[in-house]
């Protein structure tokens, strides 16, 4: 079976929800973003302990047999060890370390464990496709990689709640609360807090599913929906949830091939490595904050209409030269930054060119960065997770006497101070060196996965706008400046 259709993916984005991340040999069980990557997840055969140092930690005892020589189906699924391995024939405890080997067929003599109850542990040298390495990101980072939202159809007697989103208002849809990963694609998973009495999420993309009952949840990253409301923003002034909706049930032909691409080999891409800084919170805005403020740290004497560059002298033979300022400026916002650099050392004429232009070039270039043209604050469900919203319970019950479960139906969060630490100031055009911030994004995207991350949902959700037919490939923006760069 293709892995996608084992999977839950996104709607927004394309990517799977399960995101898993390996933990290191120096971290502790609980470190372990969400469920594990056993031996069954991870069976590519791209680490060893010889070639790689990973090993496996035996999470659970409940399954295992001792092989025999001509082993039939029940030892599918197991995978087995020489008693020499196993402290000389003791079966093995939980928590005990296991050597990862290429050959792990029964024979006799040997124990076999589940796959399931196996951990992969990463090493340095960690080549497993399966999970996130615990080097690369830490639990903190991937803390809401599994965190998964959905949209409901209205029922007959829906009722609006104080909390209501604006989406929520004006379409036909309504928001769920959000959950930790998905149990699977016709299991129900329960989500936090209780919104309009959806106690758990059934999800289904329309375009994946045979059959798509109006009951079932259209799953997605909660931050890929405030992507998604902030590029709406941008592109159109309005939030077109009922559009799309109706683009996944009514695919036209001409996206089939796309949705074809990008829904169903997503998984084949993350299993060959690709795009794996999915797991980084795009909402997050540690990085851009010291930019932000160097870059509206500005003087009196400071004004946009001067230029960052030193005036050479000019001279008449620079053919630029007659034209008027206006449209040399015009001629530069059809250049990338790269053909804006060599027209400067080619021609004196480009030497003065006003700090407001690269606000414009902001715009263009990487509209993305929306804490510099939006007004709106951050989607909240972008910012929290399922573990945040059970710890700040207002109102809630057990569902069963004795229940590890929690129904939780109102959270204590203040979201207004809550969404301060995910805020920026808005920068002022008239006091912000747009030079240097342009710059300095650009030195910073080279190394940030969670600005690579933006960028990649963004062009994604571009195309899906562009889909819908409600963006052409070229076009303005609300902004005033013109889109060239539509992915």
């Amino acid at each position: 079976m293709n892995p996608v259709y084992e999977k839950t993916l996104c709607c927004l984005c394309g990517e799977s929800i399960h995101v898993y991340r390996i933990r290191t040999p120096e971290e502790a069980e609980e470190v372990t973003h969400g469920d594990y990557v056993s031996a069954m997840k991870d069976d590519l055969g791209l680490c060893s302990t010889e070639k790689t140092g990973c090993f496996y930690i035996v999470r659970s005892t409940l399954f295992m047999r001792r092989g025999v020589d001509e082993p039939g189906e029940a030892s599918n699924g197991y995978y087995f060890f020489d008693l020499f391995d196993l402290n000389k024939g003791e079966f093995p405890t939980a928590g005990q370390r296991l050597p990862m080997i290429p050959d792990h067929k029964e024979k006799k003599d040997q124990i076999g464990i589940v796959g399931d109850g196996l951990e992969h542990i990463g090493a340095q040298g960690c080549k497993s496709r399966a999970g996130s390495s615990g080097y690369r990101f830490s639990k903190e980072e991937m803390k809401a990689a599994q965190t998964v939202q959905s949209l409901v159809l209205k029922p007959g007697d829906w009722e609006p709640e104080p909390d209501d989103h604006e989406i929520e208002r004006s379409s036909n849809y309504y928001l769920t609360g959000v959950c930790n990963g998905m149990f699977g694609r016709e299991a129900p998973t329960p989500s936090l807090p209780v919104r309009h009495g959806k106690l758990a999420i059934e999800p289904k993309c329309p375009f994946l599913e045979t059959r798509w009952d109006s009951s079932d949840g259209i799953p997605f990253h909660p931050w890929c929906l405030g992507m998604f409301l902030q590029q709406c923003r941008f592109r159109l002034n309005y939030l077109p949830i009922n559009e799309l909706v109706w683009m996944f049930l009514n695919p036209p032909h001409e996206a089939i091939e796309w949705l074809m691409e990008k829904f169903f080999h997503s998984e084949e891409k993350s299993i060959r490595g690709e795009g794996g800084y999915i797991t980084t919170n795009p909402f997050s805005v540690s990085d851009l904050r010291p930019l932000f403020e160097r870059a509206t740290a500005t003087d009196l004497s400071f004004s946009v209409d001067d230029t960052p560059f030193k005036i050479r002298r000019d001279t008449t033979r620079d053919c630029f030269s007659k034209l008027p300022q206006e449209l040399r400026l015009s001629l530069l916002e059809h250049l990338r930054p790269e053909d804006i650099a060599s027209l400067r050392l080619a021609s004196r004429s480009f030497d003065y060119i006003p700090i407001f232009f690269w606000y414009r070039l902001l715009c263009r270039d990487m509209p993305w960065i929306w804490e510099i043209w939006s007004d709106d604050p951050p989607y909240f469900w972008a910012t929290v997770t399922y573990d945040d919203i059970l710890q700040n319970e207002k109102e809630g019950y057990e569902p069963d006497p004795g229940s590890k479960e929690r129904v939780v139906l109102s959270h204590s969060i203040d979201v207004d101070k809550h969404l301060v630490e995910w805020t920026l100031s808005k920068p002022l055009l008239d006091k912000t060196n747009w030079y240097m911030l342009y710059r300095d994004i650009r030195r910073l995207y080279r190394r940030s996965e969670f600005l690579q991350n933006r960028e990649k949902i963004w062009q994604t959700q571009d195309r899906i706008l562009r889909t819908m037919g409600l963006v052409p490939a070229k076009h303005h923006c609300r902004k005033g400046c013109t889109n060239t760069h539509a992915g």
